[in-house]
């Protein structure tokens, strides 16, 4: 991954936490301040990507910036049958990503991939919002390794929650349903 492009990460939703990195990476510059350019609205939309690499799957979603507008215009859902790189790889050609503005992951596997990763906790939240708004939620996520559920309370305070062992299969089970 020859550039380090910054984004945000969506479960969805294949969406919902690769938004979170979208939205957050791009705003700022190398020097960590607010990128006014970043700001202003481009003649084209500015394109993000945002994945989460699991223990199973691959989730992207991509993310167009017009002015103050932002909205999904792709999402993806792959396994990668313990293959991500090569998966991942395949997957950014579809993205077409040398041409993109951005990108960040999340997930089980994301130390894998050179590029900011964003807390589940803060992707989970930021998709749900981005999606549905303000409400009070519960979201629940159940991986190929294990579950978590976060809860959204009407006062902002976001309380997460994941199983304290390992539960391999779970995912790959409900799939089988």
């Amino acid at each position: 991954f020859g550039r380090m492009l910054p984004l945000f990460s969506i479960n969805r939703f294949v969406g919902g936490s690769c938004i979170t990195q979208a939205m957050n990476a791009k705003l700022y510059s190398d020097n960590g301040r607010v990128d006014r350019a970043a700001l202003a609205a481009p003649a084209q939309p500015r394109r993000f990507l945002g994945l989460d690499v699991g223990a199973e799957t691959i989730k992207v979603v991509e993310v167009l910036c017009a002015g103050p507008e932002w909205r999904i215009s792709r999402r993806r859902l792959v396994e990668h049958h313990k293959e991500p790189t090569q998966r991942l790889l395949e997957l950014l050609g579809e993205f077409d990503w040398p041409n993109l503005n951005g990108a960040a992951v999340c997930g089980r596997l994301a130390r894998l991939v050179k590029l900011p990763r964003i807390p589940t906790k803060q992707a989970q939240a930021r998709g749900f919002r981005f999606h549905f708004g303000q409400r009070p939620a519960t979201v629940v996520s159940i991986g190929g390794h294990g579950f978590s559920v976060l809860e959204l309370r009407p006062n902002g305070l976001e309380v997460l929650r994941e199983n304290s062992r390992c539960s391999q299969g779970t995912g790959n089970f409900l799939r089988q349903l």
